[in-house]
């Protein structure tokens, strides 16, 4: 008996974020094995006898920023397949400084945010903070602006920007 390997489904599987299971369904003419190049990504079972054969694949949660991939193969003898397993990045909005101290005049704030996020929403609480629109794309280092409004009092104030994920 020749080695062989016949699968019955796709050579690649696609998961969100949240991560999941799915099943291999593939017949090997001799005894195999298989393994995962990533450990998010784990077997039910890594080898067995000849024969019709279902494993489940569990893919954890991904927590990155960006796209992940693995590839399981499984072998027999000298033949081999493979299945590709991709995983969606985490949405990710970062922000290097929490809190700026300006003075009275009126200026300019300046500061960088890393996203990989189509959109972004901006608010504020105070009316002498104004917002510029911003989209970005891949997890990219954004510039984002903010005209402050000179304060005409004596008594020190504070505005909050609050940065979130549009979904």
């Amino acid at each position: 008996i020749e080695p062989s390997i016949t699968l019955t489904g796709e050579t690649s599987q696609t998961l969100e974020t949240a991560g999941g299971k799915f099943s291999i369904s593939f017949t090997s003419a001799k005894n195999w094995t298989a393994a995962s190049s990533q450990s998010w990504c784990h077997l039910s079972t890594t080898s067995g006898q000849a024969g019709t054969v279902t494993i489940t694949a569990t893919v954890s949660e991904n927590t990155t920023p960006d796209d992940r991939e693995a590839k399981i193969t499984i072998v027999s003898e000298t033949v081999s397949k493979v299945i590709t397993v991709t995983q969606k990045q985490k949405d990710a909005l970062v922000v290097a400084k929490n809190e700026y101290t300006l003075e009275a005049e009126a200026t300019t704030l300046e500061f960088k945010i890393n996203t990989n996020v189509n959109q972004i929403k901006i608010a504020t609480n105070v009316s002498w903070i104004h917002l510029p629109e911003s989209k970005s794309r891949a997890m990219v280092s954004v510039p984002l602006s903010f005209d402050i409004d000179e304060n005409p009092g004596i008594t020190s104030r504070e505005g909050i920007i609050r940065l979130s994920l549009v979904n």
